[in-house]
């Protein structure tokens, strides 16, 4: 009886399954996840859309308890369909932001129909102060979205009021809400660049966008205000109350600075600091109270330079840029708001150009001297250590 050839034997590592990977891992090509949830979302808020218009036509009539169920309704399905695609192992924290910055605008219109209606615009400065708790906790970029989108939302109800007469607001307020908007997401896109949380680091390039847009807001007002500025009567209180916005818009800049200080290792405290931020909180505030060019030309002048002096003292290159951009819009209020003739502003602004080339040139050779002079110490200093 020939031998028959040996079998192999069964190894150790046959018998054992191999490690199998839920689905949800694994990006179906042709298929990605947010696909299923964009086309979710949306059929999602079609169905509600439609039971909206019809609660909408019949909303009078309706008894107070059938209007709080159809609005409480909202959020228990956005949650309840989440709860479903959770199950089925569709799961996204920036598809639940989204969810929850839609649920507390579902809570403020049954607040506002069911319970004490406010002016639309005092409505919005609280939907708006609601959705700041969701960047605060997580970066995530749609609560980002939604609160930039809250921001912009406010505005419009806010000119709309103004605009149709529907709020005894003057149209100072809109600016003045305008400029501290831009103003605190410059001061926040400050303080991501600045934050030891790293997922905060996209969004640094907020500052100088947000920054850049409040300089253009600031200085149309300073060259145009007769355009822009057409009514400035308001009581003492409205004046009180308009300047507590735009201060708080500012010192809350100050935890920041110290932040700042510390990694550019410079004074906590300086007369750079102090002519920025005092300019800074008088400069809004004065230039809607003071209607004369030859105050608000030479304010603006003023922030500039502060600009120039903070940023070189604490080696910030955005910030002496936009101050250096600053300078030169307020430069154009010379032959804008001032009055003066084509030829007299180009033989102004000639001078202005001609005094700040030289001024360059100075300070370019003064800081070549003091390179070469502290390359020429360095010198001796390692060639006195070779020595000994």
């Amino acid at each position: 009886m020939e031998n028959s050839p040996a079998q192999p034997l069964p190894t150790a590592t046959a018998s054992v399954p191999e490690k199998t990977h839920p689905v949800a891992e694994f990006d179906v090509q042709g298929i990605p996840a947010m696909l299923v949830w964009t086309l979710g979302g949306m059929a999602l808020l079609m169905c509600l859309v439609a039971v909206g218009m019809g609660l909408y036509c019949y909303w009078d009539e309706l008894h107070m308890a059938v209007k709080v169920l159809s609005l409480l309704a909202v959020p228990a399905l956005l949650w309840g369909g989440y709860y479903a695609a959770a199950c089925h192992g569709l799961r996204s924290a920036e598809v639940a932001a989204v969810f929850a910055c839609l649920s507390w605008l579902v809570i403020l219109v049954l607040v506002q129909c069911c319970v004490h209606a406010l002016p639309l615009w005092q409505m919005g400065l609280i939907f708006v102060g609601g959705l700041l708790a969701l960047p605060l906790l997580h970066p995530w970029r749609s609560a980002v979205v939604a609160l930039a989108a809250g921001c912009v939302l406010e505005l419009l109800v806010l000119w709309w009021g103004i605009a149709g007469e529907a709020c005894s607001l003057s149209p100072v307020w809109l600016w003045v809400c305008l400029l501290s908007l831009l103003m605190l997401w410059a001061i926040g896109g400050a303080w991501c660049r600045l934050t030891s949380r790293s997922g905060y680091a996209p969004f640094g390039k907020l500052a100088p966008i947000a920054f850049s847009l409040f300089l253009c807001a600031f200085y149309a007002l300073v060259i145009f205000p007769q355009y822009l500025l057409a009514d400035l009567q308001l009581s003492g209180t409205a004046w009180v109350m308009l300047c507590l916005i735009w201060g708080v818009s500012v010192l809350v800049a100050l935890p920041l600075h110290l932040r700042f200080a510390r990694r550019r290792k410079g004074a906590l405290f300086s007369y750079s600091l102090l002519a920025f931020g005092g300019i800074s909180l008088v400069a809004v505030p004065l230039l809607m109270l003071v209607n004369m060019p030859l105050l608000t030309a030479p304010l603006a002048f003023a922030y500039a330079l502060s600009m120039v002096y903070y940023g070189a003292d604490y080696k910030s290159p955005w910030l002496m840029l936009a101050g250096c951009i600053a300078f030169f819009l307020s430069s154009l209020s010379i032959p804008l708001r001032l009055g003066v003739n084509p030829l007299g502003s180009a033989v102004i602004l000639l001078l202005l150009g001609t005094f700040f080339m030289v001024m360059a040139f100075r300070l370019n050779a003064y800081r070549r001297r003091v390179i070469a002079g502290m390359q020429i110490a360095r010198s001796k200093q390692e060639s006195a250590s070779t020595g000994n």
